[in-house]
Order: structure tokens, then sequence, then C-alpha cells
């Protein structure tokens, strides 16, 4: 039997997970950029977006460095916006107030053709009690916005066609339940920002976002990551990035952080449980998706980066969690360098026969690194996080080259 050719085309896929989620996946991409040499988590040829993946995978297709989202999502980058729940959560006002208008208009009407003797009231009956109530609590404009004016500070424009690489986001079609994946080449005269709030609208939590008269909710209802998509666009190499796994605390209970932290998921209640379903049920997905391709495709190369399920610093973070994203950004660099270089020599061979060389030098040097008790010391951690391996491994360098890789595509310095 011939062997076939593996293709040396690269995908990254970016999964759900929310804003630890997504904190996460920038880490990892940094500690991809400092492994890789002569090549960039820029230089991929395709980026598959899921939800919150999808901010990070666009922003990566469209040239923006891992190290400025980094400095980006932790708030500490001049001039571009800061993502908080200021930010994100805008209450959906306008929809409330039309369907409250209507039921107010209905029974007005209703009473006078009761009054009036033309039928009894409510005639043909009111409204059901959910129909009243808007299709979401908050709307995605904040999301639009951050997202759109991230992209003008950096020179690009907010149109999908705009954009180069093989960028794919997910999202799901409200009325019919399909998965649509919006990409420069089908969806071109699309704002990027409309396309990722439209993956990343969350049911019940967000208003679905009407895109050319068709409404969209998050891409992870119809499969958490696009990774067939990958396969599709003839990747010979799949790099998946997942921020979140389900909890397995029989360790952790035993070893807790802090003795004054909680240690299992039911100590959390009901946000606890809730957030644990949703892992399991999510992660379940991916990797049913990702042992249904492994088999199909044996020519494709497919390399899973996520945290561990007993992970002593990623246990109980929400995956709305707008406190947390410097600790995870931080720790999923952390856990992926320590992860790459555990298994080395397998990691730099697959990358290799996709034309990728690995150099585990930056990974290695000396750096600081936030210790499991320091976690719940707030008020030193903030300064400290904005001087770790994110970055200084790759200042410790020096020169011109390294200069480069810490600025963004565009004209606003690192």
């Amino acid at each position: 039997m011939v062997k076939q050719k593996k293709s040396d085309r690269v995908a990254c896929v970016m999964a759900s997970g929310g804003v630890t989620g997504m904190a996460y996946e920038v880490g990892a991409l940094r500690a991809l950029d400092h492994a890789m040499v002569e090549r960039t988590v820029n230089s991929f040829d395709t980026y598959v977006g899921t939800s919150a993946g999808a901010i990070v995978a666009s922003f990566a297709a469209a040239g923006i460095t891992s190290a400025t989202q980094a400095q980006a999502l932790a708030g500490t980058l001049p001039g571009f916006p800061n993502l908080d729940r200021w930010r994100i959560y805008r209450p959906n006002v306008a929809e409330a107030g039309s369907r409250l208008r209507s039921a107010v208009g209905y029974a007005a009407a209703a009473t006078w053709r009761s009054w009036s003797g033309r039928e009894p009231w409510p005639g043909a009956g009111p409204p059901s009690l959910p129909s009243l109530l808007p299709s979401g609590l908050f709307t995605t404009s904040g999301l639009e916005a951050y997202v759109r004016q991230s992209l003008e500070i950096a020179g690009i424009p907010d149109m999908l066609g705009s954009i180069r690489a093989d960028l794919q986001l997910v999202a799901t079609e409200l009325e019919t339940a399909s998965r649509v994946a919006f990409s420069p080449g089908s969806h071109g005269g699309v704002p990027i920002s409309k396309a990722v709030a439209a993956s990343a609208a969350i049911p019940a939590l967000f208003r679905p976002v009407e895109i050319d008269r068709r409404r969209y909710v998050d891409g992870a209802v119809t499969g958490r990551a696009g990774i067939d998509l990958a396969v599709q666009r003839g990747a010979g190499l799949v790099v998946v990035i997942n921020g979140l796994v389900p909890l397995n605390t029989a360790e952790l209970a035993a070893r807790s952080m802090n003795g004054g932290l909680r240690s299992t998921v039911y100590d959390r209640g009901l946000r606890g449980v809730q957030n644990q379903v949703r892992r399991e049920s999510q992660h379940e997905d991916l990797l049913s998706q990702l042992r249904m391709l492994e088999k199909a495709h044996p020519e494709v190369d497919f390399v899973l980066i996520e945290p561990r399920p007993d992970d002593e610093k990623m246990p109980f973070h929400q995956l709305m969690s707008f406190r947390a994203r410097m600790i995870v950004m931080q720790h999923g660099y952390e856990s992926v360098a320590a992860g790459l270089l555990a298994g080395w020599d397998h990691v730099a061979e697959v990358f290799s026969e996709h034309g990728i060389r690995l150099d585990d030098g930056l990974l290695r040097r000396p750096d600081v690194s936030i210790p499991v008790a320091d976690l719940a010391d707030r008020g030193s951690l903030i300064r400290r996080l904005r001087r770790t391996a994110l970055d200084r491994r790759l200042r410790a360098r020096g020169g011109e080259a390294a200069r480069q890789s810490l600025e963004p595509a565009g004209a606003v310095p690192a």
C-alpha cells in the first residue's frame, strides 16, 4: 500500500468557551508562536472559530499577533478597547419594549372588541407569556463594537472580504437549526464584527444576530468546533485549541489550593453544577467529532491542545468570568509550553512533516510563574501578570526580530 503524501496546509481551530476559553486560547497561541521557527500563528492556511473562539480566530487571520491579542485582552495595550462585562452585557431594552407594547396593544384591542360586543374577551386568546419575553437578555452590540474598534485601530477593514487567509466563522441559523460558516469567499460583504457576534450569540443570554434577513445564534449549538471544516479545506495538520474541559475534582478535593477556596463542584452550588454540565456536554461533542475525523481521515494529523481536567490552576473559573481572564491567559501559556516540552519529540516530528520547524529554546527559558497559592492574592496579581512569560522570554532574546514579533500587524506598537 502506497503511503499517501500529507498536505502541508495547516489549520488552526479555535473552539468555544466563553471569556475564559478565549483567554486560554490566546495564551496557547503565544506558546505556539514561541515554539515555531520562521513562522507565526498568523501564517496558518485556515482558521476556524466558534463562539468566543471566533474572536481569536478572526484576529489571527487578520494578522493581529498573539502578543497584541494577549496585551489587548489583558487591557494593557494603549488605544485598544478593554473587553469587560460592561462592554459585553448591553441590555436588550429595545426588543423588550417592543414586545411589551405589542402585548399592551393586543389587550387594548381585545378589550375594545369585547366591550363593543364583537367577540368575547380575550377573543382568540392572548399571546403566551414566553412570547412576551425578549429573545435574549442582552444584545451583541457591545461585542460588535469591540471587534470593530480593535480592527480599526490595527488598520484592518471590518469586512470578511478584506481577509486574505481562509477564515471560517461558525454560527447556527436560528430558523433551520443549521450550521453556517461565514467566510471571505461566501460572505465577503459581511462585517467581521457581525459574523463574530453571530457566532458568539449564546442562546437566551444574547439576542440572535440578524445578517441578510436571517438570524443566527452561537455556533456551538450545532457542534462545538468546526474541525471538519478544516479537513474539508484540505488541511494536513489541524491544531485544535480548546479552553474548556470538565473538571475532575477527586484530586483537587484532597489538595486544595488554599484553605479558604472550595474544592468541589457541589460546593459551588447551582452555578458550579451548571458550569460542569456544560463543560462535559461540549467537551464530549468535540472529542466525538475528533475521533470520527481521525478514523475517516488517517492522512490528516490532529493536535489537540487543552487544559488537564485536574489542573489546579484552572478549576472553578466561570465561562464568562472577566476577572479570571488574565490568570487563565497566563496559565494557558505556561501549561501549553510545559505540554509541548513534555512531548517534544513527537510534536516536533508531527509539525516537521508539514513543513514547520520547532525550537524549544525559547520555551525552556527560566521565567516568572504564578504559584498556585498566589492565585488568591488579588492585590498583586495584576501587576505580576503584566511581567510574566507571555512576552518576557521573547524580549530577553533582544534584537530586531524580537521587537517585530511584539508588534501588531497594524501601526500600533505593542
